[in-house]
């Protein structure tokens, strides 16, 4: 084969990265995972708070309906036989009666069942009272009927009492107790746990989700409550015997 003039043939070679070039794109690697991991996280943690607000918004629903049909009663804690005192449901139980929801519950290590379930919770155990992550304002009725001397003091309310739906807590998270999430949200659940905070959960970057009267939801940090004691460590709540310092909670609080 002839050869142009003037033309010098070359050899083709594959040049490989040098281990200067290679730790620079590793760092650039790492940078960037560096900015998308946090994101990630947040943005993660922001859709379990949406999701969060909006099993709480379908509770306030299931309520209000429950309301609807007893002539304006707001839906206490639970319900007894007005006989025998003995307890036929709670909450729960009422609001699914009351939206006619037959669908089964989620078993024992699920960490997702409906409305139930706050999905940033823990999973589900097999314990009979964790069957949800939310707990009801006791200062809405604790029952029909009284049987301990101090359930006097919460008896169910019609709807009409309430002052002002939009800043009255009904729902929010709660928290776990050991055995299961707290049911109903009052400041004996907070003493008996030793933290004073209701019992309520401060899971979504150190906010609760809560639900109030009027059917919107929002997510309040604990600092945001301004009746909690600042250590949080020893002592009775300061505000345990006078309910009308709950302006979030006691329903007629001007």
């Amino acid at each position: 084969m002839a050869l142009i003039a003037g033309y010098i043939p070359t050899m083709v070679t594959n040049r490989a990265f040098t281990l200067v070039e290679l730790l620079v794109v590793i760092s650039i690697i790492a940078v960037l995972a560096a900015l998308l991991i946090p994101a990630i996280g947040l943005a993660t943690s922001a859709s379990r708070t949406t999701q969060c607000g909006n099993n709480q918004r379908q509770l306030i629903m299931g309520s209000l309906a429950y309301s609807e049909q007893n002539g304006g009663a707001v839906m206490p804690c639970q319900l007894r036989d007005p006989g025998t005192g003995n307890q036929v449901a709670w909450w729960q139980e009422m609001i699914r009666t009351t939206i006619q929801d037959t669908g089964a519950l989620a078993p024992a290590g699920a960490r997702k069942d409906g409305i139930w379930r706050c999905p940033a919770a823990r999973a589900k155990t097999a314990n009979w009272l964790d069957t949800a992550t939310y707990g009801k304002n006791s200062w809405s009725g604790i029952a029909n009927c009284a049987l301990a001397p101090y359930e006097v003091n919460y008896p169910v309310i019609h709807e009409l009492t309430i002052q002002k739906p939009s800043e009255f807590i009904f729902y929010a998270d709660s928290e776990y107790d050991g055995s299961g999430y707290v049911r109903d949200l009052h400041a004996w659940a907070g003493n008996w746990m030793g933290n004073y905070k209701y019992g309520m959960d401060f899971r979504h970057r150190g906010k609760a989700v809560l639900a109030m009267y009027d059917g919107h939801v929002e997510s309040r940090a604990m600092r945001q409550f301004t009746y909690f004691q600042n250590n949080g460590t020893s002592g009775a709540h300061p505000d345990f015997y006078n309910a009308m310092y709950f302006k979030e909670w006691y329903h007629s609080a001007q």
